[in-house]
């Protein structure tokens, strides 16, 4: 009687348990609001309610032989496993946000609240689970959302504006501050269309009320901060539409491009210096071309007629030609070959002391010779050196000295068809001399004085000019002028005459 009594006993256990089990399927698990168990301080569940195996959907007989952790996730269950490691009599109360594992399906968020106590000299933990409100969630959910855009708003160098259908500022981010100066507070206040570049206004209106489809419009102004300053913006605009497609908000971007405009003006820089060096490069070349032909056809052509014919009348002017004309090539070639160790930084200057009356007195035999080769009439050369008593000497190489001189009476000569050619030298300051070249031939107009001393550089370009040259001759001159420690300059006035100066340092160092 006894083991029937037992064995029907036992078997409404299992009915009991299998209708738990049944009762969790039918009933949604949203319905359970509160569930308990009690736990050792190894988390081992010593007592278990009916809605835990609801929620869980797991035998009572397998959940009293496992701990709490299978009934969490895994973050769930290292959790807990720290609150009860924590849990004191000092601070019996812990909880926690945990997700609660259901068999087969997804977890259930639930909060879990522990209170310990002690039941027969052992500790036990009382542990609650509570099903969270949706509501309270999602409001949970909301706030960190809130906070994560805060976050972005205020650590990102845009600047973010929202503005209503009516275009009137909603939300300014603080980023604000960064770009203008102004507070986000300050910024709503004051109007946004005022702090627009006038210049730019018509842009930014005309973007601000298209009718485009376009999700994202993106163009350029300028922002005028609060130090009255415009500052180069790139905005994104874009459009928020209603349910019945009536634009409702209109967001707007704005990043400071100072430093990219400052980059892309670098490139158009650069892009024009290469372009104006393709330029004179290629006019270099044809400048060269022809100045190599001009002498060339002359010699050639004056060799001929010598010697097609015995006895030529005029043979002197022709051989003159002659010699002309190939000393204009040796001069070309000249330049050419310094040009190009004054670009490999390969012209060494050897410093020495020159006497200033015995260099002029030299150079001035030099300047009558080539004044008689150019066969210039009516001309007059002046050479004057003012020498000061302390100072007869200066230290520097006479050799380049002798060049610059050369270079610049000779385009003194080619440019003065008639009139006068003065040089020499006085003392400038204390410790200088200034030496000059002046002419009174057809001078440089003035927007052009500060290309004369560029390589490659002529005022007139074509190949039909009147004069010659490969405009290397005064980039050589400055370049030597430098390598003695001084510095070179030009007035000129159109069709009266141009003077060159230049200044060296009495002691060269």
């Amino acid at each position: 009687m006894r083991l029937t009594n037992s064995v029907k006993f036992k078997k409404r256990d299992d009915q009991d348990e299998n209708s738990v089990l049944f009762h969790s399927l039918l009933n949604p698990v949203k319905e359970i609001l509160f569930a308990h168990a009690i736990i050792d301080k190894k988390g081992a569940f010593l007592q278990l309610s009916k809605e835990i195996i609801q929620l869980t959907g797991v035998k009572k007989s397998v959940l009293k032989k496992s701990q709490i952790g299978k009934i969490l996730s895994h973050s769930s269950a290292i959790s807990v496993r720290q609150l009860i490691s924590t849990v004191s009599h000092a601070s019996p109360f812990v909880s926690s946000e945990i997700n609660l594992i259901r068999q087969g399906q997804s977890s259930i968020p639930m909060e879990l609240v522990m209170n310990l106590y002690t039941e027969n000299g052992k500790e036990q933990l009382f542990c609650i689970f509570r099903n969270m409100n949706p509501d309270r969630r999602l409001i949970a959910e909301l706030f960190t959302l809130k906070e994560h855009y805060r976050l972005l708003a205020e650590h990102t160098s845009y600047v973010q504006i929202l503005l209503d259908k009516d275009l009137k500022s909603i939300y300014i981010s603080p980023s604000c501050k960064l770009l203008s100066g102004y507070s986000s507070d300050e910024a709503k206040l004051m109007n946004l269309f005022s702090l627009v570049h006038p210049d730019d206004f018509e842009t930014f209106w005309e973007h601000l009320n298209s009718n485009s489809n376009q999700t994202f419009i993106n163009f350029r102004f300028r922002f005028k901060d609060k130090e009255r300053q415009f500052i180069p913006v790139e905005c994104q605009l874009s459009r928020i539409v209603d349910s019945f497609g009536q634009p409702e908000y209109v967001v707007l971007n704005l990043h400071d491009i100072t430093r990219q405009k400052l980059y892309e003006l670098d490139l158009i820089r650069a892009r024009k210096e290469a372009e104006t060096a393709d330029k004179m490069k290629n006019n270099f070349l044809a400048s060269i071309s022809h100045e190599l032909r001009t002498p060339l056809n002359s010699i050639i052509g004056f060799a001929r007629i010598l010697d097609q014919n015995e006895f030529v009348d005029d043979a002197h002017k022709y051989i003159q030609c002659i010699e002309t004309s190939g000393i204009q090539l040796l001069s070309l070639i000249d330049n050419l070959l310094e040009y190009a160790k004054l670009e490999n930084e390969e012209t060494e200057i050897e410093i020495q002391p020159v006497d200033i009356k015995h260099f002029f007195e030299e150079l001035a035999i030099n300047i009558k010779i080539e004044l008689n080769n150019s066969g210039k009439k009516n001309f007059e050369l002046i050479g004057e050196w003012d020498i000061a008593t302390e100072a007869k000497e200066i230290k520097t190489n006479p050799g380049v000295l002798k060049s610059i001189f050369s270079n610049l009476i000779s385009n003194a000569f080619k440019f003065t068809t008639e009139g006068y050619v003065h040089y020499g030298c006085k003392p400038y300051g204390i410790k200088s001399y200034l030496f000059y070249v002046e002419d009174s031939g057809i001078g440089i107009p003035h927007e052009s004085t500060e290309i004369v001393f560029d390589k490659f550089t002529q005022v007139d370009q074509s190949l039909s000019r009147r004069f010659g040259g490969a405009g290397l001759g005064l980039s050589v001159t400055k370049r030597f002028v430098e390598l003695l420690g001084g510095e070179i300059w030009v007035l000129s006035e159109p069709g009266i005459g141009s003077s060159f100066y230049f200044t060296l340092p009495i002691s060269n160092h």
